[in-house]
C-alpha cells in the first residue's frame, strides 16, 4: 500500500497515517474503523468457451469431436486496494493479537488470493 510511504515521522509530522513500529506501541491492531475499506466487488468466476467439430471432420465414426477453453477466476473488477476483496480469516489469523476468530472475520491478513485457473481441452466420443 503506497499510504504507508505517507506515513508519521519527525520529518513528516504532517500526515494522518501513523508512525511505523516494530511492536506496535501506537496500537494499531486495536478493533477499529481506520482502515475500513469499501469491499464491494464484481467478479466472472467461471469462462468456457467451446465448439464440436463433428461436422468439419465428416467421420461417421465420431459422434462428437469438442474443443474448448475454460477460465476459471476470470475477472475482478474493484477499487479495492488489497490483493483480493473476497478475505477469508481463520483461527491462526488472530494468533497474539487477542481477539477471538469470529471477530477477525472481515479483516484482510493479506492471503493469497485465488488462481486464476486456464484449461484448454479436446473431448473425442466415438
Amino acid at each position: 500500500m503506497e499510504a504507508i510511504l505517507d506515513r508519521w515521522t519527525p520529518e513528516n509530522t504532517d500526515t494522518n497515517i501513523p508512525r511505523v513500529s516494530i511492536d506496535d506501541r501506537n496500537g494499531n491492531r486495536r478493533i477499529s474503523t481506520r482502515f475500513l475499506e469499501d469491499g464491494s466487488y464484481l467478479r466472472v468466476k467461471n469462462i468456457t468457451i467451446g465448439y464440436d467439430f463433428k461436422d468439419l471432420l465428416g467421420m461417421k465414426a465420431v459422434s462428437s469431436f469438442r474443443a474448448y477453453f475454460s477460465v476459471q477466476n476470470a475477472f475482478t473488477f474493484t477499487k479495492y486496494p488489497g490483493l483480493d476483496p473476497e478475505i477469508q480469516a481463520n483461527a491462526n489469523d488472530t494468533r497474539g493479537l487477542g481477539i477471538s476468530s469470529d471477530l477477525s472475520v472481515g479483516i484482510d491478513w493479506g492471503t493469497v488470493p485465488a488462481a486464476r485457473v486456464m484449461t484448454l481441452g479436446f473431448n473425442c466420443e466415438f
